[in-house]
């Protein structure tokens, strides 16, 4: 067993050798499975019923958590079963498969309504504190902690946050995939609400992710009311800054590149973050469709000189 205040009631359970397993057998239709991701983790084979859903890499620059979702099971008993393969990749330093949690739905629909920041519905990390707020719903909200995930069924959800000046940003995920990050900074105290909706209608867990600097909570609610967040559409001149998904650095997103990679917060770079790293070797590439690129750096004391080369493909 091992502790962190990033997962889910701070504790979990980990291990190393070669085809140790850990099973549960469920009645329902649906299964999440909740890992905790490291420089140390390794890789972990999922199945269920005796089949096969994947390697899963552990592996992630920082400590972090990861959610895997997996619906239209069918009726009845299924047994989801996890296997340490005592592998890694090459960033790896060890192979450790971290256990947070599964989840199961027995096909109930859950309750409707609002539920504020210390709900026994509300899934808690380690590091939350309660804050007393009269402008908030039931006069308090919650904020510093790491990961908080809501489950619920429907097809939308609304998660109301407390913003003001030492706001930081989230990410909000709906069953393991991010769905947006706003920022939750902003000059004039007061709620913030972010609506997601237009979902399938089923089970869904709701998993906010405290992503640079302070995080907060309020209420949630279910079923939302609109306006839902809609992704942007490119166009134009379009910024992809140091942590955005498209970009490779050695090959693969930021968080799961080499730890000689680094992040850097400063006010001089946009959107204040930014990426570095001195070891010889370490690239960081973009594909992108269009005849003109920027590039953008921070000159300090002690940086050094880049080799940038682009290499364009036309389409016969």
């Amino acid at each position: 067993m091992f502790s962190s205040d990033r997962l889910s009631r701070r504790y979990g359970v980990w291990s190393k050798t070669v085809n140790t397993t850990v099973a549960l057998t469920f009645t329902g239709s649906w299964v999440s499975l909740g890992l905790g991701t490291a420089p140390n983790g390794g890789l972990v084979d999922v199945q269920i019923d005796g089949v096969s859903r994947g390697v899963v890499d552990t592996y992630s620059r920082f400590d972090d958590v990861l959610s895997l979702v997996y619906p239209d099971l069918g009726p009845g008993d299924h047994t989801i079963t996890l296997t340490v393969l005592n592998q890694r990749n090459a960033f790896a330093s060890d192979t450790r498969v971290h256990l947070d949690y599964i989840d199961v739905w027995n096909g109930n629909l859950l309750p409707t309504g609002t539920f504020e920041q210390d709900a026994a519905r509300l899934w808690q990390s380690g590091g939350w504190d309660r804050i007393t707020q009269s402008s908030a719903s039931g006069g308090s909200y919650s904020r510093d902690g790491h990961n908080l995930w809501f489950p619920f069924t429907g097809t939308s959800v609304s998660l109301d946050v407390w913003s003001d000046t030492t706001g930081g940003t989230v990410q909000l995920f709906i069953d393991g995939v991010l769905v947006t990050t706003p920022d939750l900074k902003r000059p004039t105290p007061g709620i913030q609400t972010i609506s997601i909706g237009d979902l399938a209608d089923g089970p869904h867990i709701l998993h906010l992710n405290a992503y640079r600097g302070r995080a907060t909570v309020d209420a949630i609610r279910t079923p939302a009311s609109p306006p839902f967040v809609t992704p942007p559409t490119p166009s134009g001149i379009v910024r992809y800054e140091e942590d955005h998904a498209a970009l490779r650095y050695n090959g693969v997103p930021f968080e799961r590149t080499a730890s000689s990679w680094h992040s850097l917060a400063t006010g001089r770079v946009s959107a204040g973050y930014g990426a570095w790293s001195k070891t010889s070797g370490n690239t960081v590439a973009l594909t992108f469709s269009g005849s003109w690129a920027q590039l953008g750096f921070l000159r300090a004391r002690r940086a050094g000189k880049p080799r940038c080369a682009s290499m364009a493909s036309v389409a016969a």
